[in-house]
């Protein structure tokens, strides 16, 4: 993927203000397996297939736990840790517009790995999104899945449709950028980079949408 963001450590200031800032969502957690879904807030999930076998899976979940979904869609990262935590806070950019978020849980699971945050004040929406990454233990497929539970802030309101389409366009981005590293891999200069992971070539999949 051409464009990319760059990664900025959160200053400790910064960080201890969005630490106690409440979420912007009526319940956290609505992103979790059979979570009740708050009224009028709308899911959007996107799914791919992004290779096969430990290898693969290992790249794609460190990918996720390093914030590569997000720079490699072309967000500014600047966020409180550089390797993915319960409680982190981080503020995403693009232009002039500020993201925030705070991780509201993570998952580690021998064959599943990934994260939800919540929006927080200024954010463009009210919400959650988890990202994660399994490996079928059957079909040993490696699979990546976006899902959030949203609405627009009250601010936002009236681009509603906008914003939906700009939603579309970044949870495919987020799923290409998961796919691009679970077949690169990340630099090990990266930030929270923990390993150097081998290239490997496979099939591109098709992506779910909906």
């Amino acid at each position: 993927m051409a464009l990319r963001g760059r990664y900025v450590p959160l200053p400790p200031d910064q960080a201890m203000v969005l630490r106690a800032a409440a979420f912007s969502s009526p319940a956290s957690g609505v992103t979790r397996d059979a979570a009740p879904r708050p009224m009028f807030f709308l899911p959007l999930t996107a799914s791919r297939v992004v290779g096969a076998g430990e290898a693969d899976f290992h790249r794609a979940a460190v990918a996720v736990l390093t914030w590569q979904a997000q720079l490699r869609a072309g967000l500014s990262v600047h966020a409180s840790a550089s390797f993915v935590a319960e409680g982190a806070v981080v503020d995403q950019r693009l232009g002039p517009f500020s993201f925030p978020c705070r991780v509201v849980y993570v998952v580690d699971e021998p064959r599943r790995k990934g994260f939800a945050y919540g929006a927080l004040p200024g954010h463009a929406e009210r919400g959650e999104e988890l990202f994660a990454v399994s490996w079928d233990p059957q079909t040993d497929e490696v699979r990546v899945l976006i899902h959030s539970v949203s609405l627009p802030a009250p601010l936002w309101l009236p681009l509603f449709p906008l914003l939906r389409i700009v939603q579309h366009v970044f949870a495919r981005r987020f799923v290409a950028a998961i796919a691009q590293a679970a077949q690169e891999g990340i630099p090990r200069f990266a930030p929270g980079a923990q390993v150097s992971c081998e290239k490997t070539v496979k099939p591109a999949k098709r992506l779910r949408i909906s």
